[in-house]
């Protein structure tokens, strides 16, 4: 990569870290749930080296920016992320009808794959059962959304 593409890729992940960071500061999150991709290149083909090297700058410049602010980024196995249904749990590779789009097989829900596989981060994150020091009860996940919850799975906002 020249000098100059190198620079660009640079702003756009500070600038994206820097969304992240205000989102989560404006809505007074504790935790910033990522996919564990650390091992990722050891199965990934050579082509897609590129585009993991550039996640993980994002990750670090996350970790680096939200250390500052107090909130702690955490990680979860990335297993079958864009392949369960957050309505009915349902899992598998037929979910996935395109890079792009969500079908469940069984109760027929539709969405995004890379907003399906957002959400079950968080639902992952939140099913681990971690309870937050401000707040006593059950976890919850808040998404523009609606709602992610341990045991309810995702609950659509009013």
């Amino acid at each position: 990569m020249s000098g100059s593409e190198s620079r660009y890729i640079r702003d756009v992940l500070h600038r994206l870290g820097n969304d992240i960071i205000e989102e989560a500061l404006e809505h007074e999150c504790e935790y910033i749930a990522f996919e564990n991709l650390r091992h990722i290149r050891e199965r990934a083909p050579p082509v897609q080296e590129f585009h993991q090297w550039v996640h993980r700058q994002l990750v670090d410049l996350v970790e680096y920016k939200s250390d500052a602010e107090g909130i702690c980024v955490e990680y979860v196995d990335p297993e079958n992320m864009s392949r369960r249904c957050l309505e009915c749990g349902h899992t598998s590779e037929g979910n996935r009808v395109r890079q792009s789009e969500f079908e469940c097989e069984s109760c027929g829900a539709t969405a995004n794959a890379d907003y399906v596989g957002a959400k079950n981060v968080g639902w992952r994150y939140v099913r681990c059962g971690l309870q937050s020091s401000r707040r006593t009860g059950d976890s919850q996940l808040a998404l523009k959304s609606g709602t992610v919850t341990p045991n309810r799975g995702s609950v659509p906002s009013d």
